[in-house]
């Protein structure tokens, strides 16, 4: 039997050695005070963390807000009434907040149907009888090509009506949707749904304009690539037009491309190019 005189610190000191030095008991029972000092420091965290939540929100609906501000000064009214003798029809022109971001949301429409089969569009269609106003319209196609509740869309405002190449009036409403909608397309008239940042249309990267006569003057398109799908649109013509109208007027910034039509008033604007689609019918 071995019988070791030195302590075993000493003879295994990689064992028993964890590089602390000695502390005094004040330094000791120091520590143990700062650990039970943890939890509130948890608390404070989760504070932190919750203030930052609370100030998020606070900013989406400032920006909710003074987005519905800024498109309601363009209300069109009554106006779109006062052609009675056109056929009409209504666009929905859905606004989001998701992530702090303005969005919109656009459908693609089935491959089967004779007319702009596969094109991007806003929801939307043509009047029916029992359609109470171009509101109606609008958030009755709604209904019935993605699913959108009438009751949870906040109608911001109807913009002035333009007469597309087939002699149809179609109004575009604007309005709020809620950034939890998960669209149920109606596979008849809609083969996705997809939203693009507001701001895309109003930046130079991924646009596109031909000197080909269209409503609004020229035509202008963009190429959009979905992150969550990988799918690439076309958006363009008539919906591109919209989507740049409502995008410099709720952001109030000028695009990045040359328009090819004023939105500094809008509304004469709006009723200008109306009046020459009227005189060559």
């Amino acid at each position: 039997m071995f019988y070791f005189s030195a302590p075993l610190s000493d003879v295994y000191p990689e064992v028993f050695s964890h590089n602390e030095p000695e502390q005094s008991p004040e330094e000791h029972y120091g520590k143990r005070r700062e650990r039970r000092k943890r939890p509130h420091s948890h608390t404070e965290h989760c504070e932190s963390v919750l203030t930052q939540v609370s100030e998020l929100i606070s900013a989406a609906m400032d920006l909710k807000e003074k987005t519905v501000a800024a498109l309601k000064k363009h209300d069109s009214g009554e106006q779109s009434l006062r052609f009675p003798e056109l056929p009409g029809a209504s666009v929905l022109i859905p606004l989001l907040l998701r992530d702090g971001q303005l969005r919109l949301l656009l459908t693609v429409r089935a491959i089967h149907l004779k007319q702009h089969a596969g094109e991007v569009c806003f929801p939307g269609g043509k009047r029916e009888p029992g359609d109470r106003d171009e509101v109606h319209t609008a958030l009755r196609e709604a209904e019935e090509e993605i699913g959108l509740p009438p009751d949870t869309v906040q109608v911001i405002c109807t913009l002035f009506p333009v007469l597309n190449k087939t002699g149809l009036l179609i109004t575009p409403v604007v309005a709020f949707i809620e950034d939890s909608f998960e669209a149920r397309p109606n596979a008849d008239e809609v083969s996705e749904v997809f939203t693009v940042p507001l701001e895309f249309f109003t930046k130079a990267a991924d646009h596109a304009g031909y000197p080909v006569p269209s409503v609004f003057g020229p035509t202008h398109s963009f190429m959009y690539t979905d992150p969550s799908t990988g799918s690439i649109h076309q958006i363009w013509g008539l919906t591109a037009a919209l989507a740049i109208t409502v995008a410099v007027l709720a952001l109030g910034e000028k695009p990045e491309f040359d328009l090819g039509f004023s939105l500094d008033d809008p509304a004469s604007g709006f009723k200008d190019l109306l009046s020459r689609r009227l005189s060559k019918l």
